[in-house]
């Protein structure tokens, strides 16, 4: 996805950010916001009718950095591998996947202003994050681009299945009904061989059943979203269920 910055999202995003370091990250930069009301209300006003979420792609939420910290902490597990960023916001764990040296890295959301985010911040950095705006939840029959090749979406139409080798997710357990529907995607991708990495705060709809803990962590977050400007998250392994 290349994004024109007079595009309405991308002038959106730009209007209601500023570009910010995140701790632990090294000199990657992402556009970013201190302040929830505001943005929430620009969000509700400007762009209601065109259908928009909340703007959940303007924070760094606890479970993607701890994501994106255990993949600096252990690149070997990304590089020159396939990686899906998935429910990807700002897409910062799919940029520090690509500095890390992965593959092909694509990442995905159901909102298209994350996309937008996302793929400003990819530039921003200087990567290459591929970006498609669809839900893949539930589909097991994914087509992963090949060398060279631009993706516009992941739903198979013809040809064979291809699937990423690694899934990074963060802050997916924070909604009953989304994690719900997202652990057990997530496990049947672990199931197929994929593996997947899935950091946490420690949300109240977490299961860590068929997890392994891989790391754990104390960040730096904002007291608009979280109750405290320091707390606790972990990094979980989904391993595949026995037969």
């Amino acid at each position: 996805m290349k994004i024109d910055a007079t595009h309405t999202r991308a002038s959106f995003v730009l209007a209601n950010t500023k570009p910010q370091s995140v701790q632990g990250l090294g000199d990657i930069v992402l556009l970013l916001t201190d302040e929830l009301q505001p943005l929430w209300r620009a969000t509700e006003t400007e762009l209601r009718q065109q259908g928009v979420e909340p703007p959940f792609w303007a924070f760094a939420w606890l479970g993607g950095q701890a994501v994106s910290r255990w993949v600096l902490d252990n690149p070997h597990v990304v590089a020159g591998r396939s990686v899906l960023d998935f429910a990807c916001g700002c897409g910062m764990s799919g940029i520090v996947a690509l500095r890390a040296g992965a593959g092909i890295t694509v990442g995905v959301d159901v909102d298209e202003v994350a996309c937008v985010a996302a793929a400003l911040n990819s530039q921003r950095n200087n990567v290459t994050l591929q970006l498609v705006c669809e839900d893949v939840v539930g589909r097991c029959d994914l087509k992963w681009p090949g060398a060279g090749e631009t993706v516009e979406s992941l739903l198979r139409q013809d040809g064979e299945i291809r699937l990423p080798e690694v899934i990074l997710a963060g802050d997916v357990c924070y909604d009953a009904r989304l994690a719900a529907r997202v652990l057990p995607w997530l496990q049947s991708m672990a199931n197929l061989g994929v593996m997947v990495v899935l950091g946490d705060p420690g949300r109240k709809y977490l299961q860590t059943v068929h997890m392994q803990l891989l790391a754990e962590y104390r960040l730096h977050t904002t007291t608009e979203i979280e109750r405290e400007a320091y707390m606790p998250a972990a990094v979980w392994r989904l391993l595949p269920e026995s037969p």
